[in-house]
């Protein structure tokens, strides 16, 4: 019997503390919310005071579908940089856009890194008169796409 009720106490106790570390827990991802929501708002604001009429977009999907868009309303040229894109509707709306209206494009890789849906992407129009590939040997963080009518700046990790 006093094996049991010892058995109940620590048990007991665990729960207890099972229970206090998932409140810590809950608060503590709460706070790293708050603090990563007033990071964004600061974010957006000191950008929209310094680079006015610019857009803050959040997410991987709404940056996918930005630089879609982008490439999709492009008429005389596309700029982009980087060499991790897999994003295939981007990458296909490109070479359509290359293929079909002879738009110009540029891809600047950066660093010894890339993917291969890229790589398949930019073997596809490796001899198209109106690309041009480049690299230069440093990593960067980021991407840019550049068109005759946007600039898109990305700095989250969504290998666009």
């Amino acid at each position: 019997m006093l094996m049991l009720v010892f058995y109940i106490l620590v048990i007991s106790d665990r729960l207890r503390l099972e229970s206090t570390l998932a409140e810590k827990l809950k608060e503590h991802r709460e706070q790293e919310e708050q603090r990563l929501s007033s990071y964004l708002r600061r974010t957006e604001e000191i950008i929209d005071s310094r680079l006015p009429g610019t857009e803050f977009i959040r997410g991987a999907q709404q940056v996918e579908s930005e630089l879609t868009n982008a490439a999709l309303n492009a008429k005389r040229f596309i700029l982009a940089t980087g060499g991790q894109s897999r994003l295939e509707k981007y990458l296909a709306t490109i070479a359509q856009k290359v293929m079909d209206e002879g738009v110009s494009y540029t891809r600047v890789i950066f660093g010894d890194h890339i993917h291969h849906e890229l790589c398949t992407h930019l073997c596809s129009l490796v001899d198209h008169p109106h690309v041009r590939i480049a690299h230069a040997p440093k990593e960067t963080s980021g991407t840019v796409l550049v068109t005759d009518n946007v600039l898109i700046f990305t700095t989250i990790p969504t290998r666009v």
